[in-house]
């Protein structure tokens, strides 16, 4: 059993704590499933029972009448002749056979479609779970190993439910073709299983370490070709300028050849043993069958007996080797699968039962507290952000200024709740946004905003979708969107496109110039009708004139709307109440939009 341990142990609590993030009705269908494994079992020892009757009918034809179910069947149905028991034992060889075959077919395609299911709510699980966690996390975490998480590293988990319903059928086909040739003859049955299992075993601990390896192997690889891909066509401009694209080729091809190595090492020490197994079992059935020659020289079912045992090792080593190889295959993604618990078991902070709560809305009526903030990313860093304290009142435009590094946009991912901070408190109303990460009031409080970042991001739709972003198409309002692309100074522009509202941006709004772009993500945060904008360099990319428009636009939308504007361009803070000057983290001075235009 301390053999077993090390090869088995890790594996089967990777598989427990998987089986235990399966939803009821997949684990109901899991156990329906083996259900009709065992049928399948069944099938096996049926099958491989009628192999010697039928090998006695074609050499002793009276012996057959010995066999006691047989003799059954003919007495029932009055067969007596040669003739009609050998018509009689094909048709029930034929049968089982066929049955059998049927049967595995069968059980074949149910593990495929219920591992493929599975496969899919795992995947969308995980995805689920990383749109729901916390935003410092993902300014943490390099998007490169979270889109091999989604992508590949859920595709190892399909495969791992796979290979592990594949392995109990294997089992269960392993146990039922014992049963039958240990009822025929159990010295036989126990020398050969013993050596069978004792090889698979060997094989299994000698390759364990190597299997492990290629996982981790997998994994790095696989996320350095999506890194890889994913800056080079992301920078294309630069890479076409620069002459760079035999670099990227370079990079790319030895970490796809790093990905297929281990693929390949994994999937030939997962299949090479049955050449050796069956090689070993060969042998024992000659050397077998030899002694049994020698020691019955006048029985006359040495031949059905010798070829029954022929088929029930033919079979038996198959289904060893589908033990063992999807055993390898569960191995081969043992760090895939790490990867994937560590996020699972973060499920219960991201229910559907939560998400799907009515939000306890805050209304925003009076103002924003901001006490004694403190902010930093971890306890080795230095405070980003150092005792700020502010109270910001509805209806006010506030501008931040800064240079770069002194704590701007942290400021404003704070007051967004995006960051939580280490000290102090943000409270809208009187309500503390930080007491809870989850909670309904933060929730509550960031579906109230609208963000416009410097950099915008846009889906490879149409316009109106882009600008009524995340709306389903049947809840869109045209005429708020062509409201919204005037408050932009956009309407004139997309009036002028040939295909106006409907036509397609390109990939990350590659059709566009940078000011479009910009414009877009304005028209879109208006469009949400939100209680408070945030607007971070949002106007960077506009020219005076075109930028100057846009807030004057913005000012007059809404009387009572709020507006936190980050701003290098000291006359984009022209429509500001009041300016915030923040340096090191700290706000030092707060003035009016005259006295730094001055």
């Amino acid at each position: 059993m301390r053999l077993l341990n090390p090869i088995y142990s890790r594996t089967f609590n990777q598989i427990k704590e998987l089986w235990s993030h399966l939803y009821f009705h997949r684990k109901l269908q899991i156990f329906c499933l083996l259900g009709f494994m065992l049928i399948s079992g069944l099938a096996e020892i049926i099958s491989l029972a009628s192999v010697m009757p039928f090998i006695m009918v074609l050499t002793k034809p009276d012996n057959v009448k010995t066999i006691p179910y047989l003799k059954s069947i003919f007495l029932f149905f009055n067969i007596e002749g040669s003739n009609e028991i050998f018509i009689t034992v094909t048709i029930i060889f034929a049968f089982t056979i066929i049955l059998a075959a049927i049967i595995r077919v069968i059980n074949l395609w149910l593990n495929t479609r219920l591992s493929a299911s599975i496969g899919t709510e795992v995947t969308n699980k995980l995805y689920k779970i990383v749109l729901n966690e916390p935003y410092s996390l993902h300014v943490k975490r390099n998007s490169n190993s979270v889109i091999n998480l989604i992508l590949k590293d859920a595709q190892s988990a399909s495969a791992s439910i796979g290979y592990v319903l594949q392995l109990s059928t294997g089992l269960i086909a392993v146990l039922a073709i014992s049963i039958t040739i240990f009822y025929i003859d159990y010295i036989f049955a126990i020398s050969s299983i013993s050596l069978f299992a004792l090889c698979y075993i060997v094989i299994a601990f000698t390759v364990r370490p190597r299997l492990t390896r290629n996982s981790s192997e997998i994994v790095k690889y696989t996320t350095r070709v999506i890194g890889v891909v994913q800056e080079s066509i992301g920078a294309i401009r630069d890479v076409i300028l620069s002459g760079n694209q035999s670099i990227y080729s370079s990079i790319h091809i030895k970490a796809e050849y790093n990905v297929a190595k281990s693929i390949g090492n994994s999937i030939v020490l997962g299949s090479s043993p049955k050449f050796i197994v069956e090689a070993v079992g060969l042998t024992g059935i000659a050397i077998f069958s030899l002694i049994i020659s020698l020691q019955n020289k006048s029985n006359s079912n040495l031949l059905p007996l010798i070829g029954t045992m022929a088929l029930a090792a033919q079979r038996i080593l198959p289904a060893m080797q589908q033990v063992y190889y999807n055993w390898s295959g569960v191995k081969s993604v043992d760090k895939a699968l790490d990867n994937i618990l560590t996020l699972l078991r973060k499920d219960y902070l991201f229910s559907d039962n939560q998400v799907s709560k009515s939000l306890s809305e805050i209304k925003f009526d009076s103002k924003i507290d901001v006490d004694g903030l403190y902010f930093r990313f971890n306890e080795r860093n230095k405070y980003i952000i150092k005792g700020i304290n502010l109270t910001i009142k509805k209806g006010e435009i506030i501008g931040i200024m800064g240079k770069t590094g002194s704590g701007k946009s942290t400021f404003m991912d704070l007051l967004m709740g995006l960051l939580v901070p280490e000290k102090g408190s943000i409270s809208v109303d009187g309500i503390n946004l930080n007491q809870n990460i989850n909670s309904n009031q933060l929730l509550s409080w960031q579906r109230s905003i609208s963000h416009v970042p410097q950099t915008i991001f846009l889906g490879d739709c149409s316009i109106i979708e882009n600008i009524a972003f995340g709306i389903p198409e049947n809840e869109m309002s045209f005429k708020k969107v062509i409201e919204c692309a005037k408050l932009a100074r956009l309407n004139e522009f997309i009036e002028g496109l040939e295909e106006g509202y409907n036509t397609y941006v390109g990939e990350r709004g590659i059709r566009l110039s940078g000011g479009q772009r910009q414009r877009i993500g304005i028209a879109r945060a208006l469009y949400k009708d939100s209680k408070i904008l945030f607007l971070d360099e949002a106007t960077s990319a506009l020219d005076e004139k075109t930028e100057s428009e846009v807030m004057e636009a913005i000012n007059n939308v809404k009387e009572d709307i709020t507006i936190i504007i980050i701003a290098h361009r000291l006359k984009s803070l022209s429509i500001c109440d009041r300016v915030i000057r923040m340096d090191n983290g700290i706000v030092k001075e707060i003035v009016t939009p005259e006295e730094i235009l001055t």
